[in-house]
C-alpha cells in the first residue's frame, strides 16, 4: 500500500463522518492555497490530510501517547489535553507513516495554536482549518474576505485577530508562541 493509501485509510478508519468531513474539506481548502501560494502541493495534501487524526483520541490516549514518546508539549497543551492531538499527529506522522517533510510535520504540529517555527505551508493549513467551508463560525462573507487577501501572512494575521478578540472577551490567555508569531506577522505584514 502507498502512503496515500494509507492516509486515507487512516482518516476513514479513526475519524468520525463530520470530522472526516471537516478533514476533506480542509484539505481542499489547503491544497488551494499551495496552488494559489507555490507551495508544495503534495506536502499540503499530506498536511491536510493528517491534521486531525489523532484529533478524537480522548483525554487519556492523548496524555498517554504524549509521555510514551517524550513529546514536547507547551503549558497549553498540558491545561487542555484535547490539543495534544497535534503533537500525537505530527509524531505519527513521521514514525508510523515514515513521511518526513519538515514543512508537514510543522503544518500538523502547529495547527492548532500557530508557532513562529510553522513555515508558509503550517500557514495554509492554519487558515484551511479555520476557513473550511462547513465551519459556522465565520460568515461566507469573512471567509471570502480572508481568502482574498494577497498573502498567507495577512490572512493568518486577520485569523489571529479575530481569535485574539474571542481570547480576550472569554479572558483566555494566549499561548506565548501564538503571541510571539503574531508580532511577527504585523511586522511583516506592515512592512508589505
Amino acid at each position: 500500500m502507498d502512503i496515500f493509501s494509507a492516509v486515507r485509510d487512516e482518516v476513514e478508519r479513526s475519524l468520525s463522518k463530520p470530522r472526516r468531513d471537516h478533514t476533506l474539506a480542509a484539505q481542499e481548502v489547503c491544497c488551494a492555497l499551495a496552488r494559489r501560494f507555490s507551495l508544495e502541493e503534495e506536502a499540503a495534501w499530506m498536511a491536510s490530510m493528517w491534521h486531525d487524526t489523532s484529533r478524537e483520541w480522548n483525554r487519556e490516549q492523548l496524555i498517554s501517547y504524549a509521555a510514551e514518546h517524550a513529546l514536547e508539549t507547551t503549558a497549553l497543551e498540558k491545561r487542555v489535553p484535547m490539543l495534544l492531538h497535534a503533537a500525537a499527529a505530527a509524531h505519527r506522522l513521521v514514525y508510523e507513516l515514515g513521511y518526513e517533510h519538515a514543512g508537514a510535520w510543522g503544518a500538523v504540529r502547529w495547527h492548532t495554536t500557530g508557532h513562529p517555527d510553522m513555515g508558509q505551508l503550517g500557514y495554509a493549513l492554519y487558515v484551511a482549518d479555520f476557513l473550511e467551508p462547513m465551519r459556522t463560525h465565520i460568515t461566507r462573507e469573512q471567509r471570502d474576505r480572508l481568502l482574498s487577501l494577497d498573502s498567507l501572512e495577512l490572512m493568518m494575521l486577520e485569523i489571529y485577530r479575530l481569535q485574539f478578540s474571542y481570547f480576550t472577551h472569554e479572558d483566555i490567555s494566549p499561548e506565548p508562541a501564538s503571541l510571539q508569531l503574531y508580532h511577527r506577522l504585523r511586522r511583516v505584514c506592515e512592512a508589505q
